[in-house]
């Protein structure tokens, strides 16, 4: 079996011709990570699959705003609800219920650099965050730093009853991982998406790591990309990551053949 770059991002082999049939019918892969002393076992690959997926070009949704298409948030909950049960066996609610607490303070690594992840996919899981009781102002949206989130359309927020949005270098580092995800955060959920990269190869939730160190780690990462591995190994990262979910809605290449 041919191997891809995924196998990097996602810890399984796939071929290339999955990963062409993945991108032509839309997917998003999650992962769900186990945390705990010791190996972590093989985690748990699941993809949803929706086809019309993009709202109709009129009035609210003008080519010259989305050239891309406007991905519906209805084609954006049903993928993700089918990945987390392909992954766990439970939908998102269901599995938000059973792993997370009302309590807790939730962290989503957005993936903001260019280009962005799909913000309804991430106004999707908010909102499937909040209706399980989780208040906005215990929810932190983050990236590597303020220039990516304003670039995604995103403005930075650090204060008020909302959802925080903050960029991890603005908020400073201690014992080399990012204060949001050491400090601020109980549960992390990584938010990446599906595109090329010139070093990695393809960029995706291991890459998306590197929003979690600073810059001169960044740089060792991506001069030496078999340090992506040591960022996720972190026991911090390990013990908080319960989630990962990787956007291939909108793939900015054509596959081969």
């Amino acid at each position: 079996m041919g191997q891809s770059g995924v196998q990097k991002e996602c810890g399984a082999p796939v071929e290339t011709r999955e990963l062409e049939m993945v991108a032509s019918l839309v997917a998003i892969t999650m992962l769900a990570l186990a945390a705990g002393p010791g190996p972590p076992p093989d985690p748990t690959v699941g993809i949803g699959r929706v086809t019309e997926f993009l709202l109709p070009l009129g009035p609210f949704t003008p080519r010259v705003f989305y050239p891309e298409g406007k991905v519906a948030d209805t084609a954006a909950r049903q993928a993700l609800n089918l990945a987390v049960e392909a992954a766990t066996g439970q939908d998102v609610s269901a599995w938000i219920a059973a792993e997370l607490r009302p309590v807790h303070r939730i962290g989503i690594q957005a993936d903001c650099s260019w280009p962005p992840v799909s913000m309804v996919l991430m106004d999707v899981l908010i909102d499937e965050l909040v209706r399980a009781g989780i208040g906005p102002g215990q929810i932190y949206v983050y990236a590597a730093d303020d220039h990516d989130i304003y670039r995604a359309g995103l403005l930075v927020r650090k204060e008020g009853g909302g959802v925080r949005v903050l960029g991890t270098a603005s908020e400073g580092f201690r014992k080399g991982l990012s204060r949001v995800a050491l400090d601020y955060c109980d549960v992390l959920i990584n938010l990446a998406r599906l595109k090329p990269h010139k070093g990695f190869g393809l960029w995706g939730c291991l890459a998306n790591n590197l929003s979690l160190v600073d810059y001169p780690d960044r740089e060792e990462a991506l001069a030496n990309p078999e340090r992506l591995l040591d960022i996720a190994g972190r026991a911090t990262v390990r013990a908080k990551m319960k989630l990962a979910i990787l956007d291939a809605f909108q793939p900015p290449y054509e596959p081969p053949g």
